[in-house]
């Protein structure tokens, strides 16, 4: 559950940025973790793990990005 903003909050599965909606500014982060691109710190990855395997994956970046376009639902 979302409790506070910022880094160190703890956040609903796929509200990787803390801001209490699941948004493209998550997809980004998520997207530009797994191609290397910035690291996420543990806070955020633990939010953006949604399948709640232990590994953010492409499998995560999905799920996220189905939500987003109506087309799957995160349950938080």
């Amino acid at each position: 559950p979302f409790r506070g903003h910022g880094p160190q909050c703890i956040r609903d599965r796929g509200d990787i940025d803390g801001d209490a909606r699941i948004t493209a500014a998550d997809y980004v982060k998520i997207k530009n973790h797994i191609m290397g691109k910035k690291t996420l710190n543990n806070v955020e990855r633990e939010s953006a793990d949604v399948d709640s395997d232990k590994k953010t994956t492409a499998a995560d970046y999905v799920r996220v990005k189905n939500h987003i376009m109506g087309k799957g639902k995160i349950e938080i």
